[in-house]
């Protein structure tokens, strides 16, 4: 792919098929790429915080009261912590891409694009995982399920 113009200076040299120590990624590289994947790995602590907090508000308000709306918040709240986070996560993305200087434009949008599937899956399906794989209750998912989809697709039909 074309270089990226304000790295042209810092260009990746071939590497030597030799088996030299020529090989191995500099130092500051590896300190970009790991700052990365534990910036990264944070987000995913503090979603699934997120995610457990919500669950657990729902099981006491679920344990106090019938009312459907009011055992539904906790899901009407993740989706509005759902698009506060994603701003954010669009941004921390970028900023770390940019960050890890990439020198051709190919490497530098492999890498946004793996960050940006990854924090949106976790970002979007996180509380359904958390449901399906952690709690093993299928018939609450079920139910967020359809309230999910159904509040989304409401959204979606006014905005």
């Amino acid at each position: 792919g074309p270089v990226r113009p304000h790295l042209e200076e810092t260009l990746i040299k071939p590497m030597p098929l030799d088996g030299s120590a020529d090989e191995l990624p500099d130092a500051s590289a590896l300190l970009r790429h790991g700052f990365s994947i534990a910036s990264m790995c944070l987000v995913f602590v503090v979603t699934g915080a997120v995610i457990h907090v919500l669950l657990y508000i729902g099981e006491v308000v679920e344990g106090k009261t019938d009312n459907i709306i009011l055992q539904n918040l906790p899901l009407l709240l993740y989706m509005a912590v759902v698009s506060a986070f994603q701003t954010g996560y669009n941004e921390l993305a970028k900023w770390l891409t940019k960050h890890e200087r990439h020198s051709l434009s190919s490497f530098y949008l492999r890498s946004l694009t793996m960050k940006s599937a990854v924090f949106q899956l976790m970002n979007n399906h996180g509380w359904f995982l958390y449901l399906a794989f952690w709690k093993r209750d299928m018939a609450y998912l079920r139910s967020q399920l359809l309230m999910f989809f159904t509040v989304k697709q409401v959204i979606g039909h006014f905005v």
